[in-house]
């Protein structure tokens, strides 16, 4: 995968045994955005909650993901991979592949 953003197609990469879906907008630092449980992209777009891409975009690259099991994102059937700790270790992995050599950011809804 490379480093540039890919103007908001969704693509998907493989993070600890599922497919991860995530749109990547603007060019800059790396800002994940993460949103609520039980949520996803698409569901955040349809509430009206604040389109990131748009404004953090301008002067960031902005990587929006569905959390595993969440939206177009892939799930497993073991429940041990729902917990905090297991999301955030997919939330970490998606930095490390998406920004491997700088620090990110992270914001939400």
């Amino acid at each position: 995968m490379d480093s540039a953003g890919s103007s908001g197609r969704t693509r998907q990469l493989e993070v600890r045994g599922a497919r991860l879906a995530f749109t990547d907008d603007g060019a800059g630092s790396v800002v994940l955005n993460a949103h609520g449980l039980t949520s996803s992209r698409a569901n955040n777009r349809r509430m009206g909650l604040p389109d990131f891409g748009a404004t953090v975009g301008r002067s960031h690259r902005v990587i929006s993901y569905d959390a595993r099991g969440h939206g177009e994102s892939a799930g497993t059937d073991a429940p041990d991979d729902y917990t905090w700790a297991a999301l955030a270790q997919d939330l970490l992995a998606l930095a490390d592949v998406l920004s491997p050599d700088a620090p990110v950011s992270v914001i939400g809804s």
